[in-house]
Order: C-alpha cells, then structure tokens, then sequence
C-alpha cells in the first residue's frame, strides 16, 4: 500500500487519485490515514468505538464559516486512524453504517459466537437467572439458540458503558450484545 503525505491517503497504486501527486512512498504502521467525513454526533459514537477497541484516532473538526461565526461548533469530523488499524477501523465504520436488517444483524452475532464473553462473573449469573438455567446447561449455546430464535434484532446505538449495542428480542427475554466486543448483558 502507498501513502500520501498531503492527502494522507492510502492507496494500491503508487499515485493519489485525490491531488494526483505521483511516486508515494510506503505506508508505515503509525502513519495517520484518512477514513471519512461525518457528522459531529456520529463522530462521537465513533470514537467511542475506537477508544473502546484501543484503535489511535485523529479527529479535525470541519465545516463552514458561518457557524464559526455564531460561536458554535463546525459540524464535522474528519477522521484519520494509524494504518496498523485502519482496516479494523473501516470494518467497525462499515457496521455502524450499514442499514442492518435482523438477519444481516443475527448474522454477524452468530459469526462472532467465538468472541461472546460477559463482563463479570455476576453480569452471567444474571444471564444464568434470566434463562431459568441451571449449571449444567451449556449457557453459550443456550444464548445462541435464543439469537437463532429471535424475532427481531436491532441496532440501537449508544449504550451502556458508551458500547455501540444491538438488542435480540426473544419472547421470554432480551439480550444486549456490544457490536464491537461482543459482550453480552440483559
């Protein structure tokens, strides 16, 4: 992959397709590189994402100058990530943006069962409780039938602990997955 000092682009060609400039050097692990351009509170949540998945992030605010002008803030963030995280960086903006369908939702919840985890022995024995469970249940398979089994899946954004959540409604329970983590709560 090729770098671009000005546009701090990365690229598979050896020129920026955006200022043209030909003969780019390789891109190192901690050169800063542009992913997007969003909105001030989508930005927000996206950072939340990043710290939480120890992802180094640059952000310069950007807009117009007429909202400068009433002392507000400019609107948007440019966002830029060091390369040695970018493509995970682009995965997790990818799944924030992407209109999720419950299927598409289910999907990745179940593609990631290897990662499911809770946040503390008490957060599981809560689960354990929820589900009438007893020890001798497989508790992850359990949960995993109740995703399978689900009749809605949604991505709510925000929630607890700033986690980027998506809510499975069953109907006897309700499950909150972290996007990124895969932590699962009531």
């Amino acid at each position: 992959m090729y770098y671009c000092e000005k546009c701090h682009s990365v690229y598979d060609e050896n020129s920026c397709l955006s200022c043209g400039i030909e003969q780019l050097r390789k891109v190192r692990d901690d050169d800063f590189c542009f992913l997007t351009t969003v909105s001030e509170n989508f930005g927000k949540m996206i950072i939340e994402c990043f710290k939480n998945e120890g992802i180094n992030y640059a952000i310069i605010p950007v807009g117009d100058g007429v909202r400068s002008k009433f002392a507000l803030t400019l609107g948007n963030y440019q966002i830029y990530v060091q390369y040695n995280k970018f493509n995970k960086a682009k995965d997790i903006f990818e799944f924030l943006t992407e209109n999720n369908s419950t299927e598409k939702l289910k999907e990745k919840i179940l593609a990631n069962v290897d990662k499911w985890h809770f946040e503390n022995e008490r957060a599981k024995k809560r689960v354990i409780k929820k589900l009438k469970l007893t020890q001798d249940n497989d508790l992850i398979e359990c949960i995993k039938e109740k995703v399978e089994q689900a009749q809605s899946v949604e991505d709510v954004g925000l929630m607890v602990d700033n986690e980027h959540g998506i809510l499975v409604k069953t109907d006897d329970v309700i499950l909150w997955f972290s996007s990124i983590s895969f932590k699962i709560n009531l």
